[in-house]
C-alpha cells in the first residue's frame, strides 16, 4: 500500500473551527453557566494543531527529502513567543499592582513555568484545573501551551525517523501514528483512576488528540460528497452537544475526551467540500479564529484580574459581556501589532531568537526574584494581607499538634495502640478526622485514642464501588477499609467516632456502614454531621473582602442533601449525632469567623484547630453521659 501526500493549503473551516474553540473557553471561563463544557474548546486545538503540524511536516519532507528541525521550530517560535511574551508581561505588570505578598510569591513560581513551557508539569504539582483557588492563578490557562510545546519537541522528530525510512516505512506512518495515539488514550483513561490531574496535565496523555488529527491526513472524502455532508452534520452535534452538556464533574480527558475530538476531526474531513464557508464569516467564527491564538492567551489574566480588581467572586452578567468585550479588544491589539508583524519574517531569525531568549530570562529573573523575595513585599501599594501565608501555614499545621503531641508520648510505633487501663476511642474518617480527635480531646484528655484515618477515605466496605474514579489512592482507602469492617478489631475499643466529609460519600453511604456496626453489636458510636464548604479558600476571601461576612458568605457552596435521614437512624440504633451545624448556626445564620476573628477554616471546609475544640463545648454533658454508658 502507498499513500500520497496532499499540500497545505488556507483552509477557512480550520480558522472557523478555532473561533468556535476559543470562544467556548471565553464563553465558559467568562462565566456564562449555559457552556459548562467549554474548557473542551483547548482539546479542539489539540485535533487542529496535531493535523495541521503532521501535514506540514510530510509536506516538507516531500518537497525537500527531508525535515529542517531548526526552520521548523522557529516557525514554531514565531507563531508562539510574541504573544506569549506580551501576555506573561502584561499579566506580571497586573500581579505586581493587585497581587497580595502570598499571591505574588506564588504568580512568581508559575511564570518561571510559564517561561520555561513547563507550565502544565507546574499546575500539575499544585492542585485541580477546577479547584477553587484557579481564580488567583492567572497562568493557569498556559498549562496547555506547555503540552503543546513538548509536543512540538517531540513529534518532528518522530515524523523525521520514520520518513527518512525507505517507503515500506513511510507506508505504516499513519498505522504508527494510530498505534501511539492508543497507546496514549488507554495511558490517559488508566490514570484518570490513579490521578486524574497527570491525565489532565501531563503531555504524553493527551498525545492520543494530537494524533487524532494527524491521522485526517491520511483521510479523504472527496469523492463521497453525500457522506462528507452526513459528517459534518454529525460533527457539528457532537461538538454543540460537548460545549453544552459536558461538566467539570466528568472524568476527563481518557474516553470521554473523544467526543469533542472526533468532531473536531469529522468537522476537518468532511469540510474538505468547503460547507458554510460563507455562513463562517457572517457569524464571526473566521475572525474569532483568526484571533484565537492571542484571545486565549488574554483571556484568562482578564477573568482573574477582573475579579480581583473589582472584589467579585461570581460574575454578574454584566461583568461576563464587559469580560468578553475586554478580552476582544485586547487580543486584537495583541494579534495585529504583536503576533502578525513577527510571524512575518522581518528580522533575521538569529536576532529574533536573541530577542525572546533576552525577554525570557527577564521574566524569569523577576519569577525568581518575586518567589524568593516574600512577594515583594517592599510594595508601598501592595494589598494588605490579613493572613500572611506564614499565618496560613502555621495555623493548617496547628490542627495536627495534638496528635503529634500524643504520638510523642506514646511513641510514634504505638501512637494507635490500645491502652488496657484506659477507655479507648477510635476515631475513623478522613481529612476531617483529626478534628474529632482536637475536639474530643479538648474535653476528655483522660482517654485513650486511635485513629483510622487517611485523606479522601471515608467507611465504607466496598469503597471500590463508590469512589470517584480519580480517587488518588484507592488502593490504600481499601486496605484501611478493611480494618473497618473487621469487627473483632472494631470491639477492641469502647467507642466509635465517625467524622468525614459527605460530599460524593452521602449519607446514605455511612447508613449503610453504621447499620453494618449495629448488626454485628458495636453499640457505642458518635457521629458528626458537615459543616460548611467554601468555593473559594478561605485565606484568599479574607484577603480580598477583609472580614466582610457577609462578602464572604456569598462564597458558601450549597449543599444537595440533608442530614436528618442519618440523624434518625442514628437514634434508632442508640447512636450519638451531633450536628456541627446545631453547635455554630442558628437557623440559616452560621458562624464563620469566631468572636475573636478566627475563621472557621483555613481552606475550604477543614475546621481551624480553634473552632474544632468548640464542637463539644456545648454538648459535653450530652456526650459525658454517654460516655459513662461505656464499660471500661
Amino acid at each position: 500500500m502507498h499513500f500520497t501526500f496532499e499540500k497545505i493549503n488556507y483552509r477557512q473551516d480550520i480558522e472557523a473551527l478555532r473561533g468556535f474553540a476559543v470562544l467556548s473557553v471565553l464563553l465558559f471561563h467568562a462565566g456564562f453557566d449555559l457552556f459548562q463544557g467549554g474548557f473542551l474548546g483547548v482539546d479542539i486545538f489539540f485535533v487542529i494543531s496535531g493535523y495541521l503540524i503532521t501535514k506540514t511536516l510530510i509536506d516538507e519532507q516531500l518537497k525537500n527529502n527531508n525535515i529542517n528541525y531548526i526552520s521548523f521550530f522557529i516557525r514554531r517560535a514565531r507563531r508562539i513567543f510574541p504573544a506569549l511574551i506580551f501576555t506573561l508581561f502584561l499579566s506580571t505588570l497586573l500581579a505586581i499592582i493587585f497581587f497580595s505578598t502570598s499571591l505574588l510569591s506564588q504568580y512568581g513560581n508559575s511564570l518561571i513555568f510559564a517561561s520555561l513551557s513547563a507550565s502544565n508539569i507546574y499546575f500539575y504539582t499544585q492542585s485541580g484545573y477546577f479547584d477553587a483557588s484557579s481564580y488567583v492563578k492567572p497562568l493557569l490557562h498556559t498549562w496547555s501551551l506547555g503540552v503543546e510545546e513538548q509536543f512540538y519537541l517531540l513529534w518532528p522528530i518522530f515524523m523525521g525517523m520514520v520518513l527518512s525510512f525507505r517507503s515500506k516505512l513511510k507506508d505504516l506512518l499513519p498505522f504508527l501514528i494510530l498505534a501511539i495515539g492508543l497507546l496514549s488514550l488507554l495511558g490517559a483513561q488508566y490514570m484518570i483512576s490513579k490521578s486524574q490531574a497527570a491525565s489532565f496535565f501531563i503531555m504524553p496523555f493527551r498525545v492520543f488528540e494530537f494524533a487524532l488529527g494527524g491521522l485526517l491526513y491520511w483521510v479523504n472524502l472527496d469523492k463521497f460528497k453525500k457522506l462528507s455532508n452526513l459528517l459534518f452534520i454529525f460533527a457539528l452535534a457532537l461538538l454543540i452537544y460537548s460545549i453544552f452538556f459536558f461538566n467539570e464533574k466528568m472524568l476527563f480527558p481518557g474516553f470521554n475526551a473523544l467526543v469533542p475530538c472526533m468532531g473536531a476531526a469529522l468537522f476537518i474531513s468532511a469540510n474538505k467540500q468547503k460547507n458554510l464557508v460563507s455562513l463562517y464569516k457572517y457569524l464571526g467564527f473566521s475572525f474569532l479564529g483568526k484571533i484565537s491564538y492571542s484571545l486565549y492567551l488574554v483571556h484568562w489574566p482578564i477573568v482573574v484580574f477582573w475579579g480581583i480588581g473589582f472584589n467579585v467572586s461570581k460574575y454578574t452578567l454584566l461583568d461576563s459581556l464587559l469580560i468578553l468585550t475586554a478580552s476582544i479588544v485586547i487580543s486584537s491589539i495583541s494579534y495585529y501589532f504583536v503576533e502578525s508583524p513577527f510571524r512575518r519574517i522581518r528580522s533575521k531569525n538569529s536576532s529574533f531568537i536573541i530577542k525572546c531568549f533576552i525577554l525570557f530570562s527577564i521574566l524569569i529573573m523577576i519569577g525568581l526574584s518575586q518567589s524568593f523575595n516574600n512577594g515583594w513585599d517592599w510594595r508601598p501599594w501592595r494589598p494588605y494581607e490579613i493572613l500572611s501565608s506564614d499565618q496560613v501555614k502555621k495555623e493548617k499545621e496547628l490542627r495536627f499538634s495534638v496528635r503529634q503531641k500524643i504520638c510523642i508520648e506514646k511513641g510514634w510505633d504505638k501512637c494507635d495502640d490500645i491502652d488496657p487501663n484506659k477507655k479507648n476511642v477510635l476515631i475513623i474518617g478522613d481529612s476531617h478526622s483529626i478534628d474529632a480527635l482536637n475536639a474530643f480531646v479538648s474535653e476528655f484528655s483522660d482517654l485513650n485514642y486511635s485513629l483510622s484515618t487517611l485523606p479522601g477515605c471515608p467507611p465504607y466496605g466496598n469503597i471500590e464501588l463508590i469512589a470517584p474514579k480519580d480517587h488518588f489512592d484507592l488502593e490504600k482507602c481499601k486496605a484501611l477499609n478493611k480494618t473497618r469492617v473487621d469487627v473483632g478489631y472494631l470491639k477492641k475499643f469502647n467507642l466509635i467516632v465517625i467524622n468525614n466529609y459527605m460530599k460524593w460519600y452521602r449519607p446514605d453511604h455511612l447508613i449503610s456502614y453504621l447499620q453494618y456496626l449495629h448488626i454485628n453489636g458495636i453499640d457505642r458510636v458518635i457521629v458528626f454531621g458537615n459543616y460548611l464548604s467554601l468555593d473559594q479558600e478561605m485565606p484568599i476571601l479574607i484577603n480580598k473582602y477583609g472580614l466582610d461576612e457577609a462578602k464572604i458568605k456569598k462564597s458558601i457552596q450549597n449543599e444537595d442533601f440533608n442530614e436528618s435521614e442519618l440523624k434518625r437512624v442514628c437514634e434508632e440504633f442508640n447512636y450519638l449525632y451531633l450536628s456541627k451545624k446545631s453547635i455554630f448556626c442558628e437557623g440559616s445564620n452560621c458562624i464563620i469567623l469566631s468572636k475573636n476573628k478566627i475563621p472557621f477554616t483555613y481552606d475550604t471546609n477543614h475546621l481551624s484547630f480553634e473552632f474544632a475544640k468548640e464542637l463539644l463545648a456545648g454538648k459535653k454533658s450530652i456526650v459525658s453521659d454517654y460516655i459513662a454508658r461505656v464499660s471500661p
